[in-house]
């Protein structure tokens, strides 16, 4: 899994939640920077809240194995410059230095040469991430469709608040009622209205009895491990 590309929110706090064992493998320092960079610019890092700031910043701790501090300095230095850089303090402004000074007019110099497969060899690195990312998100997006959502809305049970005041005023709210999403959902009144025209309420009843609660459980497991297994077998490749 390469990157954050086409993943929402929700998707991130499932992966971090699942807590399987998935890294990122960079060849060196760079490449894990490179990717940092990749993955705050795909997410609009900049444009994010408090809050979603701090789900893609769990999530790179996670993916890179970076410490916070590290995780924090090559964030300010997105926000600083674009770019993420595994060199630091005066080793970076030194760097930056170095690429200011002039290069002769007479030929291309060696420096300039450099810079031009430095350029190349990003290209590359950085359409590599983006196909795998984009296949990362589809196999992602098909985990979701096929098994996790049907699974959270036909069979995973969720309480339905009751509000309460006392005496005093004080509100509670306490769940005397657990089931499924389409079962609470089907006590309303009108239902079939809300469902797209070639959607009928048998469809959903049919599809809901389909599995029980705990074959389509044990059925979102075993995708899920499928999943977090090809993702490993592709960084080991």
């Amino acid at each position: 899994m390469q990157g954050a590309k086409g993943l929402s929110p929700d998707q991130i706090r499932a992966f971090l939640k699942a807590g399987e064992d998935v890294h990122f493998q960079g060849r060196n320092r760079e490449e894990v920077c490179q990717w940092v960079s990749e993955t705050l610019r795909l997410q609009g890092y900049r444009r994010l809240g408090r809050t979603a700031r701090g789900l893609v910043r769990r999530y790179v701790e996670k993916m890179t194995g970076l410490s916070r501090a590290q995780i924090a300095r090559r964030i300010t230095q997105y926000l600083q410059s674009g770019e993420a850089n595994h060199r630091s303090g005066s080793a970076a402004r030194a760097g930056s230095d170095a690429r200011a000074v002039p290069v002769p007019d007479s030929g291309v110099s060696r420096r300039q040469r450099q810079r031009v497969r430095q350029s190349h060899r990003s290209r590359v690195v950085e359409q590599a991430f983006d196909r795998a990312d984009q296949i990362a998100a589809e196999v992602i997006g098909a985990f979701y469709r096929e098994h996790f959502n049907p699974y959270l809305n036909f069979h995973r049970p969720c309480g339905v608040p009751e509000r309460e005041v006392n005496a005093k005023g004080k509100e509670k709210k306490r769940c005397r009622w657990y089931a499924a999403p389409w079962e609470i959902l089907r006590q309303l009144p009108g239902v079939a209205g809300y469902l797209k025209p070639e959607v009928t309420i048998r469809d959903l009843d049919g599809f809901a009895k389909r599995q029980t609660g705990t074959q389509a459980a044990l059925a979102m497991q075993q995708a899920k491990r499928q999943l977090f297994a090809r993702f490993r077998r592709q960084q080991s490749a």
